[in-house]
């Protein structure tokens, strides 16, 4: 309750942490993507220190003498595995498909400690999943002779508004339980952590928001992921709807 009265949650100041905490690949294609999308910008020729603090990555504690401090929201979405976890030690993120034989546990999986992911954090996690998501639209479904085959184009943005969704509003405190996107024969599953801080009724006919984590929001919405104008949800129910 005390959480959700606050209007932001990932905007601590991190003591003792330092870029060194951060993982460099994702550094650099975080500023890729960027650069990309306003090359005016200049991104890539910017020093990585520069580029974080003007990201927000790295904000100023005016209560410590202006020392530059990682923000909570800059440690999940692009820091190292082990460096996320000496701070919250239940942080886990992961993707299963289980579309696949009766005989098998699932077909294939994305998780957080995993040696194949090394340092899967929240920015690794989106740019990964979205793709394994992509590409389960051309897979078939086990669908009826009474329902419409789904719209590529309207599933994958869907899709993809569900993904951003379950990122950025999830509450990161809460360690009771995780982010899970499941791949069903019939349906996809999204869980995160913590409760909407809106009703069901508003997030599903859209226009309302009201974030837990604006720094994530920020991040998301310079690479065109995310809008904040609390229209995902909508997106998501038009979909469903349309296709029984």
């Amino acid at each position: 309750f005390i959480r959700n009265a606050q209007d932001n949650t990932d905007d601590q100041l991190l003591s003792n942490y330092t870029i060194e905490d951060l993982d460099t690949s994702s550094i650099l294609e975080f500023k890729n993507i960027l650069h990309t999308r306003v090359p005016s910008k200049n991104y890539l020729q910017k020093e990585n220190m520069d580029f974080l603090t003007e990201m927000g990555v790295f904000q100023i504690d005016r209560d410590d003498h202006r020392k530059l401090k990682l923000t909570l929201a800059g440690l999940l979405f692009l820091g190292k595995y082990d460096a996320i976890i000496q701070k919250l030690p239940h942080f886990h993120l992961e993707y299963l498909n289980k579309r696949c034989d009766s005989f098998m546990r699932w077909k294939d999986r994305v998780s957080t400690g995993d040696l194949d992911y090394e340092n899967l954090n929240l920015f690794q996690f989106y740019k990964i999943v979205l793709e394994k998501l992509k590409a389960t639209i051309d897979e078939p479904f086990e669908l009826d002779e009474r329902c419409v085959r789904k719209s590529p184009t309207e599933l994958y943005v869907a899709l993809r508004e569900a993904l951003g969704n379950v990122i950025i509003h999830a509450d990161y405190l809460d360690s009771d339980s995780s982010i899970l996107i499941t791949v069903e024969p019939l349906f996809y599953s999204f869980e995160n952590p913590g409760t909407m801080k809106i009703s069901k009724e508003q997030f599903f006919t859209g226009g309302k928001s009201n974030p837990r984590n604006n720094i994530l929001i920020t991040f998301f919405r310079r690479m065109g992921a995310s809008e904040r104008a609390g229209s995902g949800g909508k997106e998501i129910f038009n979909v469903v709807e349309k296709n029984n």
